[in-house]
This record gives C-alpha cells, structure tokens and sequence, in this order.
C-alpha cells in the first residue's frame, strides 16, 4: 500500500481491499535487450528469460503443472532453449501461472521498442522484428483471438510506440491511458 500512499486510490479502502494482491503479476522489460549484433542482442534477450524464469521457478512445484510445460520452462530457465521456444516463453510461463494459482495473470511489458531501435541503429532490424512479432504477437493472439483458457490481463507501456512496430494485435479493442492529458482519459480504439 505504500505505493499508492497520498494517492486518492488509497482512500478507497473497499476498491483496493478487493483488486490489490489478488492476481498474479508478470513483468519483463526490453530494456537491456540490444547489442551490436543480432547475435549479442539475442544472447540478451534469451539472458533475460533465463531469469525471469528463474525468478518463477517455485511454479514448477505445483501438480497442476503439465510435465511438458516444466521440461520446457526449465529448458528455457537453464538458457538452454531454441528460437521457437524462446518466441514462445511468455505464452508458456503465463499458462503456468494461470495454472498454478488459477485465476489469470496480470502481464506488464515495458520497453519493447527498446530492442527495435538497436537493431535499426545496428543493422540487424529484419532479424530483431522477426523475433519481435512471434514473441508479442503470439502472444497476444493465443490470449484474446483464439480462445484459449489463457485469460490474461496484459498492460502495455506506450501502446502508440507498440503500434508503429507493425506488430498485428488481435484484440478487439484497446483501452488507452494518455498520460499526457492532465486528467486520465479511457479513449477505445479498434486496431484491427
């Protein structure tokens, strides 16, 4: 609650008795995630998985827990795994999560233009996008179009610069904060 001291969310005791704590939340940044090379960038990228995997490692304690899943989450924890499953990790550890606390998990994803802009500045752009679009993409396709079981509740940071990475977002619509305007504002647009 200290976060949120002074704030006037805070004076709403009953709002945060009933929201705060009750998911489960997965934040990963982009931020460190560029090299001179798609090579060292990629290296970083996989460096970077490997331990936010390793920070959710206790998920592999649980039953629920497919044993294909966990043989691919520890694959991917022990920096071991291969590009498609590395496109995929965010779609395999949110799952597991989900499962593991079943109820869905809150996604934060910041930085994401971060590698991008590396690799337009270092020559390695088709490369970077390719793994970019399959990393964020699937994701957000397996979340919302496809119906799966996966019920996701995702934050993306700068939802603007996300879209002028052409990275086709399946979802109905798209609830935007403007943090410019003094006063947040919900403006929903259809990005289809």
């Amino acid at each position: 609650m200290e976060l949120f001291e002074g704030l006037n969310i805070s004076d709403n005791k009953k709002l945060c008795q009933k929201w705060m704590n009750q998911f489960p939340t997965l934040f990963f940044s982009f931020k460190d995630v560029d090299g001179l090379t798609f090579s060292s960038a990629y290296d970083m990228l996989t460096m970077k998985l490997a331990d936010l995997f390793r920070q959710h490692q206790y998920l592999l304690e649980s039953n629920a827990v497919d044993d294909g899943d966990k043989a691919a989450f520890t694959w991917i924890k022990n920096n071991h795994a291969s590009p498609a499953e590395i496109k995929n990790a965010f779609i395999l550890i949110l799952r597991i999560m989900q499962e593991y606390y079943g109820k869905p998990a809150i996604f934060l994803l910041d930085e994401y233009d971060v590698p991008v802009a590396k690799a337009e500045e270092n020559g390695y752009y088709a490369e970077m996008m390719e793994v970019m679009r399959a990393m964020l993409g699937t994701t957000w396709q397996l979340m919302t179009v496809w119906a799966l079981p996966l019920q996701t509740i995702s934050v993306i940071i700068d939802v603007d610069r996300f879209l002028h990475l052409n990275i086709r977002l399946e979802a109905n619509t798209i609830k935007h904060y403007n943090r410019k305007l003094k006063k947040f504002r919900l403006e929903t647009e259809s990005y289809r």
